[in-house]
């Protein structure tokens, strides 16, 4: 490698401190001739107007020291540790668990509605219902009013999706009492959220 050329940063260097100089006068100039006490621009001249300065210019530091405070903190945020795989299985099957005790005990509407993500997605025979709020307003129109039943067999987790299926019962009675089901499987696909909560885009 060729000799290293400190004459530039010499001259940069010099050139700041130089900048600083001219601007520390001004400011010096500036603040002393707003002070028309005699006395008291006598004893300013006598102290350190370092000190002066470092007063006057106390709203940047500030600043200056507040972004210096925060960026750390955001730096250990971005490095905070993501659960583990086997961590994020077993959640999004409580997830599903979950989903399906609610179905259970306040309806399929509600439950469906609860656990959708804002873009979810759900195929009811040929029709896709795209959308949180569409889902609602599907299950709202729904005639029937049977007890839907499912239970995981299976998940697996990549970064923030995930998918579950298993065996689904659906049992409704007829308008003379006799209980009719239907057995079948579902498949899921789950997405994790800025929580940490787990909700379904597919279904």
């Amino acid at each position: 490698m060729g000799q290293f050329n400190t004459s530039i940063f010499q001259k940069v260097n010099q050139s700041s401190f130089l900048s600083e100089v001219r601007f520390s006068r001004c400011f010096d100039s500036v603040f002393l001739f707003k002070i028309h006490n005699a006395h008291i621009r006598t004893v300013l001249l006598s102290l350190n107007l370092n000190f002066v300065r470092y007063l006057f210019f106390i709203p940047f530091n500030l600043k200056f020291m507040k972004h210096w405070l925060i960026y750390p903190l955001v730096i250990l945020g971005s490095c905070s540790p993501k659960p583990s795989t086997e961590e994020s299985k077993a959640k999004v099957i409580q997830t599903e668990k979950d989903f399906a005790q609610m179905a259970k005990e306040k309806g399929i509407a509600a439950a469906f509605y609860t656990f959708a993500d804002s873009n979810a997605v759900i195929k009811r025979g040929n029709q896709l219902v795209k959308g949180k709020e569409a889902i609602k307003d599907y299950y709202s129109r729904q005639t029937q009013r049977g007890e839907l039943q499912w239970s995981p067999t299976f998940a697996d987790v990549s970064g923030d999706l995930g998918y579950t299926y298993g065996e689904f019962t659906y049992s409704e009675k007829d308008s003379v009492g006799n209980l009719n089901e239907s057995k079948g499987y579902f498949h899921t696909v789950w997405k994790r959220q800025k929580d940490g909560s787990w909700k379904f885009v597919w279904d």
